[in-house]
């Protein structure tokens, strides 16, 4: 069985995860923990003996940072520390498997054989190698070591933070798996993205939108735009689907705009509703900036809504956004069927049948979207 990335769609992207037996690299670029990606393997295989690595903090310091997170102690339980920093301070260390002189890699390396030999561990996390590469040409030997446990069944997964392209590059040709995590800043905004770059066999290479929070690492989309005509059910999709929301309401009509935050299932997004009157058309132009996608929500049982739907479509679709249909009050006797409206709508889109007032559909539509922005499409 193949290690989880913790991360779904990562996983999708790997066909299932890290092959056991396999290197990974995970390159960041300064300013991105990549200790989190770590922490997200270790809490995503709870069953697994694990080793941890370290060579430029304490690891109490880990195990402090490891406690800012709500994963359940439990994942944690299993994992030893090799220390390699302790003593390069002339400090003891309380660890059961420390370098007796972290200044020489033998004594580390050492230490990462006794780890391995006693604990027998399944994955064994290397933080960090370009610490360690820094210090010691080619890392110490620590790469040699890697290819040896791989040839014992061991999954290796690496830390590198990269302040050199070209040293990167010839790190990352050591390794099975190879997945970058850059931050990249657009109008004064800064959104962080990661990819796969190489893997065994079929991988997906699209870059990833993705945030750090609490609950550790999520595809984050920071701005969805729920649009569509009069009444179609826009407040009440974004209200069902949030972990929470608010409207902005006058006489039953959202007459500014609907904000709603999902976390579901590894996704963190930021909803924007806007009303449907013409009248207020201008907010679409507002709200546009700075978007990741579009859900346009029809109401299924009024066809003669619809061509100001395709309007609305046309006002946000020209910032060539991702968009899908919510066909929603599918609950309805007269409801057109999504393959219908799709038809009437003239649109070479995905219509995704919903019932906003159950939920029913609503958030297919949205990791529809996801998918089609993440992949690239449209």
């Amino acid at each position: 069985m193949p290690f989880s990335s913790g991360i779904p769609k990562l996983d999708e992207h790997l066909s299932g995860g890290f092959l056991e037996g396999k290197s990974a690299l995970i390159i960041t670029t300064p300013g991105i923990d990549g200790r989190a990606f770590a922490y997200q393997v270790i809490q995503a295989n709870p069953s697994a003996q694990s080793a941890y690595f370290i060579e430029n903090t304490f690891p109490e310091q880990i195990r402090k940072d490891i406690r800012r997170y709500i994963f359940p102690e439990a994942a944690f339980k299993k994992m030893v520390f090799i220390d390699a920093f302790s003593t390069a301070l002339g400090l003891p260390s309380t660890e059961t498997f420390a370098a007796r002189d972290a200044t020489k890699p033998k004594s580390i390396l050492d230490a990462v054989d006794a780890a391995a030999r006693e604990t027998r561990p399944g994955l064994l996390v290397i933080d960090s190698l370009s610490g360690m590469d820094a210090k010691y040409a080619f890392a110490g030997g620590l790469l040699e070591k890697i290819d040896e446990l791989k040839k014992n069944g061991v999954t290796v997964l690496c830390l590198f933070t990269s302040w050199d392209e070209n040293e990167s590059a010839r790190i990352a040709e050591h390794f099975d798996y190879v997945i970058e995590a850059r931050s990249v800043e657009d109008r004064m905004l800064s959104r962080s993205f990661f990819k796969v770059v190489k893997a065994p066999g079929k991988f997906v290479g699209t870059v990833i939108p993705f945030r750090i929070g609490f609950d550790g690492i999520a595809v984050y989309v920071p701005k969805v735009i729920i649009t569509g005509p009069f009444h179609a059910g826009k407040s009440t999709f974004i209200h069902k689907i949030s972990t929470k929301a608010v409207s902005v309401n006058r006489m039953g009509t959202t007459i500014a705009l609907d904000h709603g935050y999902v976390e579901h299932s590894g996704l963190s997004v930021d909803l924007f509703g806007t009303p449907g009157q013409e009248r207020f058309e201008f907010m679409l132009d507002i709200l546009n900036k700075d978007a990741f996608g579009v859900v346009l929500v029809v109401d299924s049982t009024k066809p003669e809504t619809f061509a100001r739907a395709k309007e609305m479509l046309a006002h946000v679709s020209r910032y060539s956004l991702p968009y899908v249909v919510a066909a929603n009050k599918q609950d309805e006797k007269s409801a057109l069927r999504p393959e219908k409206i799709k038809e009437l709508l003239g649109l070479d889109a995905d219509v995704v049948g919903t019932v906003a007032l159950t939920g029913e559909g609503c958030m297919e539509a949205l990791k529809l979207l996801i998918d089609k922005i993440v992949e690239g499409g449209k």
